[in-house]
């Protein structure tokens, strides 16, 4: 009778570990049930930290680089690096105020009052504002992907026409963003290796 309960009290605690852990921990810990729930899922995300490889396509060539961006609530970092170098440049953005650092050459600038030059296009938030903007966007879903598209409204870059964001069915992990100019050529994609939601 002893074993039993002793089994049962090693079983309990197994359940709520695992299941403690899932909701105490930082990260992507919501489940989508279905396709009804991913514009919610989407402009809900406020805080986030990620890593990524960006590759930017130009008429001429093609470059990949290092992401790593962190925003909580009104402040935000991001350091780009290409692929072969370990130092790259850094961007800290506070309300308004905004930090350039070049950790190569050790140069730092500082911007007040430059909303234009502050708006991050890589960013996530900048999707999820592209999303919320547009009066032009689809949620579909293929046996793999929720696909969430999204037209920018009044875009004045012919090089960033619209976006597409594919979010995992299996572990609900955002993936990836690609970008798309007038001609609907990639110019930009966006692979998450880590998409922590905090």
């Amino acid at each position: 009778m002893k074993k039993i309960f002793i089994i049962c009290m090693i079983f309990l605690f197994l359940i709520l570990a695992i299941y403690g852990y899932k909701f105490l921990t930082n990260g992507n810990n919501k489940n989508i049930e279905n396709i009804g729930e991913i514009e919610g899922f989407i402009l809900e995300i406020k805080n986030y930290e990620v890593e990524a490889n960006v590759t930017i396509n130009s008429n001429k060539n093609t470059n990949t680089y290092r992401l790593k961006q962190k925003k909580v609530d009104n402040y935000q970092v991001q350091e780009i690096a290409s692929n072969d170098e370990e130092k790259g440049i850094i961007i800290e953005n506070e309300g308004n105020k905004l930090t350039i650092k070049n950790t190569k050459l050790s140069l730092e600038k500082f911007f007040d009052n430059y909303d234009e030059i502050a708006k991050n296009s890589v960013g996530f938030d900048s999707f999820a504002k592209d999303y919320s903007d547009s009066d032009d966007k689809e949620i579909t879903e293929d046996d793999n992907y929720y696909i969430v598209f999204v037209k920018i409204k009044n875009s004045k870059n012919m090089y960033v026409e619209n976006k597409t964001l594919f979010i995992n069915k299996k572990n609900n992990n955002i993936e990836k963003i690609e970008v798309r100019d007038v001609n609907n050529n990639k110019t930009i994609v966006i692979e998450y290796t880590k998409f922590q939601i905090l």
